[in-house]
């Protein structure tokens, strides 16, 4: 598609657009057009492509004769429920348009610039190659797995990006049984599967990589399949990181809930490229995301968690995101301010009911925060006294930390901040820290969880 892209560009400026300003290329062997600019009556600079050896006749008569490239490079298939449709006119419609757009585009350009005074740039300014135009814009790159919308925002705030700089699988839309029954996520809307790999380009530097998966299809009815139905190896950089892998099996036998793998001390390969490949076992590799963040050498970033549903910046300037890595509860913001704390805020917001967080980290030791307020019973809410009205437990990774806890007689009285804290705590088998609240009497809750690598 390249060459012919190729082939029009110089048709049209051999005719109508002799005598334009702007002249546009694409050199061979590359995707990314290059600007010449020109007086009226300039020859046309020359390239190197295809059309050196094609006769002005055969570009005038018979180039809609060229048969379109077999090459599949830079398209994606479609793994869907539906049958496959006849898109034999739309490359070509694609094609042309595009020619149209750029051409459009590069006139207003020019002609705009031209009326308001500003000089044209010397006749050398190019484009920028395709590998510095494709570096990422900011330290945070959130790539959605098999989606075609440009920018999709999460429960979180966050901005993932279109699937891009992959090759090989195909993108995955979900049957809607499967998404009546996944967890509502954008990251769990689509997917890539198959055989495939990501080459992202990175500064030099140490990243944090967190891949995101989702079973979403087998599993989903009772005849699907389960544990050891899908099965993948990832690797970065030529190095293991996920062996054997079954999403289903690491998520505790929950299907279509979201499961994140995270990564430490992540780090560029010698030609400034993450390489990340994903090689079947058994049915397709899948992933639904991936994630890449400035890094903490030798140790993850704090994970810290505000259950309300948005950011909040702390008084030592911290930032705690909002609620996420829950299953069960429910959430509520309460309006009486709790004393105690220099953040009343981050205490009004509060996750009860009977829930758990599983939070991804890497294997070693955590120090794990939480924070308490008792806001719903007590005489400020027209209640009766808080104390004993609320009790539940507290276990991680399945050892019990709180138990019978009552947080209006541990913090002296409704309204008042507690934080309890925890060292030592090992992650789990599957590389998580897994707290689940129990009711025992009346709802469990917390406000705010934090867990810091030691």
């Amino acid at each position: 598609d390249a060459n012919r892209l190729r082939q029009r560009l110089r048709r049209y400026y051999r005719t109508e657009g002799r005598d334009h300003p702007v002249y546009i290329s694409i050199p061979s062997g590359q995707y990314a057009p290059v600007f010449h600019h020109r007086s009226p009556g300039d020859p046309i600079p020359p390239d190197e492509d295809l059309l050196d050896v094609i006769s002005d006749e055969l570009l005038d008569e018979d180039l809609e004769k060229l048969p379109l490239s077999d090459s599949n490079s830079g398209s994606d298939a479609v793994v869907t429920a539906s049958p496959p449709v006849g898109r034999s006119w739309i490359r070509p419609l694609a094609l042309g348009l595009a020619v149209l757009a750029m051409i459009a585009v590069v006139s207003y350009w020019f002609t705009s610039r031209t009326k308001t005074g500003v000089s044209r740039p010397a006749a050398s300014a190019v484009a920028p190659t395709a590998s510095a135009s494709a570096r990422p814009p900011g330290p945070e790159i959130r790539i959605l797995a098999g989606s075609t919308v440009e920018s999709s925002i999460d429960e979180r705030g966050k901005v993932w990006e279109a699937d891009r700089f992959f090759s090989g699988g195909a993108r995955y839309d979900p049957l809607p049984t499967a998404r009546l029954k996944a967890q509502d996520s954008v990251l769990c809307r689509t997917a890539r599967v198959g055989t495939f790999r990501y080459d992202v380009p990175l500064q030099p530097g140490v990243y944090e990589l967190r891949l995101y998966f989702a079973e979403l299809r087998y599993g989903v009815e009772p005849e699907d399949g389960g544990e050891a139905t899908r099965r993948f190896d990832v690797k970065a950089n030529g190095q293991a990181i996920l062996t054997d892998f079954d999403i289903i099996s690491d998520m505790g036998g929950d299907i279509g809930v979201l499961d994140v793998k995270v990564f430490k001390d992540i780090r560029p390969a010698a030609d400034g490229f993450l390489h990340l490949s994903f090689e079947p076992r058994a049915n397709e590799a899948i992933l639904t995301g991936l994630e890449i963040l400035p890094g903490i050498p030798g140790k993850i970033r704090p994970v810290r968690i505000n259950t309300g549903n948005t950011a909040y910046i702390s008084s030592d300037k911290v930032v705690w995101e909002p609620d996420f890595f829950y299953r069960g509860g429910r959430q509520v913001s309460r309006i009486h301010a709790v004393t105690g704390t220099a953040d009343s805020a981050i205490y009004q917001n509060e996750r009860f009911g009977y829930f758990t967080y599983r939070i991804p980290v890497v294997p070693g030791r955590y120090t794990v925060n939480l924070k308490f307020a008792e806001t719903y019973f007590g005489q400020k809410n027209f209640r009766e006294s808080a104390f004993g009205l609320r009790r539940f437990n507290l276990q991680c990774n399945g050892v019990t930390l709180l138990k019978n806890f009552d947080i209006a007689s541990e913090a002296g009285g409704e309204g008042r901040a507690l934080d309890k804290t925890f060292h030592g705590i090992e992650s789990d088998p599957q590389d998580k820290i897994v707290l689940t609240f129990v009711p025992v009497a009346n709802y469990a809750c917390v406000n705010a969880i934090e867990v810091i690598q030691e």
